[in-house]
């Protein structure tokens, strides 16, 4: 087990289907906190509080429950449940007490993260290389929080960075964006949705949930589920309006 291989269709539901059992619950997941924040965020700035003392709690929860299990793909899981939860207080609840409630956090989630974050993704690839990082669960908690911020960050480089030209929406606006973008920006998020589409998607199913790696198999459902998402729910929103809730 120490290389973090598995044996195929053995043992209860999770160990003979990681990857499906890792995107069900990452999809649960992640629609339960988008729509838990967005209420929050309706009811004002003590909800908001609340929400983001809720999911610290949470955040130490599957920490906890990570280290003290014997299973490894609870071990994966509870890190990319840790990760998604560490991610709600500060890239969500941070960013939203700054941007509509006027407390200072700090913390801003653009394309001004970038130099950071090419720092801190060489850190966490070099650590990788060589397997600095030993423990599943602290591993897929850095799996998570890096590269979902990553992923935002890509995001809303493409949607807001003044280079690319033209109008940008204003929060809150019910304008479709593609109505109002400048042709450089447009040709960047269909670049950037079909990058995702017929790149990433198909190398996860094919190959990367396919892998002996216990580890990659749990990952890949959270690889999934976010590169889902983006190709399916927040670009296509932001370029057509609509709200699934």
């Amino acid at each position: 087990m120490g290389d973090g291989s598995i044996k195929e269709n053995t043992g209860c539901f999770t160990e003979r289907y990681p990857f499906l059992t890792s995107c069900l619950i990452m999809l649960v997941y992640f629609w339960f906190a988008h729509f838990s924040l967005s209420q929050a965020y309706k009811m004002g700035l003590k909800a908001t509080l609340i929400i983001g003392l809720f999911y610290s709690l949470v955040t130490i929860f599957f920490l906890v429950a990570g280290f003290r299990s014997n299973n490894r793909f609870w071990q994966n899981m509870f890190g990319l449940c840790a990760g998604l939860s560490w991610w709600l207080v500060f890239g969500e609840v941070g960013d939203t007490l700054e941007a509509d409630f006027n407390v200072t956090t700090g913390i801003g989630i653009g394309y001004g993260n970038i130099p950071f974050l090419i720092l801190l993704g060489t850190i966490f690839i070099l650590a990788l290389y060589k397997k600095a990082v030993k423990d599943d669960t602290i591993l897929q908690w850095a799996n998570f929080a890096y590269l979902n911020w990553f992923g935002h960050v890509v995001l809303l480089t493409v949607y807001y960075a003044p280079i690319l030209g033209g109008e940008t929406p204003e929060l809150g606006t019910t304008v479709n964006s593609g109505e109002i973008w400048s042709s450089a920006r447009l040709i960047t998020v269909v670049v950037v949705w079909g990058i995702y589409l017929l790149f990433f998607i198909p190398l996860i199913l094919f190959k990367l949930r396919k892998s002996a790696d216990i580890r990659v198999k749990v990952a890949s459902g959270f690889w999934f589920i976010i590169l889902f998402w983006s190709v399916f729910v927040e670009i296509p929103k932001k370029l057509i309006y609509f709200r699934l809730w």
